[in-house]
């Protein structure tokens, strides 16, 4: 069962349906790759996320093998009697990959509150390291080259460190979360004059809106 998401951050002309489908899958991807299961018992008690059943669900979950892994959580949810917390989602971002790329992603993403008493641990499969720190001292630690960061999370670590207002403050990120619409972001890369590259995005000055416009509709 799926409690359905609290108004955070706004995405135009989202279906319901697609909107609610798309915090659902927020929250199994929180669960599968960082443990921290955002859900309760229909009366609010919360579950034993470190319960055997709890782990095994984690695992199969991480299995590349099974393609029903995701209506399998769902079954798990409802014989267990458990409703997703979505309200502790709020929605951030949505990035697409550059058309250059060979691989591409049309990926979306969520801030998210972690439920009391439950400690998050990676899945060693698609996240191989953790580490609790802010926004602001994330993205000093990427400048001075002790942490790796990919384009994405810079952009988006620098929004979050301004929202947050140079805090750690998970209400004040949550509020402007709320108060604004988010775009999506198809990142366009041209050469400079002097031979280096620069970086435009939807809205800014040069950025060649009909070359993506069917990418940036979708």
């Amino acid at each position: 069962a799926s409690a359905a998401p609290a108004r955070r951050g706004r995405c135009r002309a989202t279906a319901p349906a697609r909107t609610l489908g798309l915090h659902v899958a927020a929250a199994r991807e929180t669960f599968e790759e960082s443990g921290l299961l955002l859900a309760t018992h229909a009366d609010g008690s919360p579950p034993d996320a470190e319960a055997p059943e709890v782990t095994a669900m984690r695992v199969r979950l991480a299995d590349r093998d099974d393609p029903c892994g995701g209506e399998e959580f769902n079954a798990w949810l409802r014989e267990r009697g458990l409703v997703l917390e979505l309200g502790r989602l709020a929605y951030w971002a949505r990035w697409i990959t550059p058309t250059w790329e060979r691989r591409r992603y049309d990926t979306r993403f969520f801030l998210a509150r972690a439920p009391e008493g439950q400690v998050a641990g990676f899945d060693d499969v698609e996240v191989t390291g953790q580490l609790w720190v802010t926004p602001a001292e994330a993205l000093e630690q990427a400048a001075s080259g002790t942490l790796h960061m990919i384009y994405p999370t810079i952009k988006n670590l620098e929004e979050l460190a301004e929202a947050c207002g140079g805090q750690a403050g998970v209400d004040a990120a949550f509020s402007y979360a709320a108060s604004r619409e988010v775009q999506t972001v198809l990142p366009h890369f041209e050469r400079t004059d002097d031979g280096g590259f620069r970086v435009l995005h939807p809205g800014e000055p040069g950025y060649p809106a009909e070359r993506y416009a069917a990418d940036l509709a979708r």
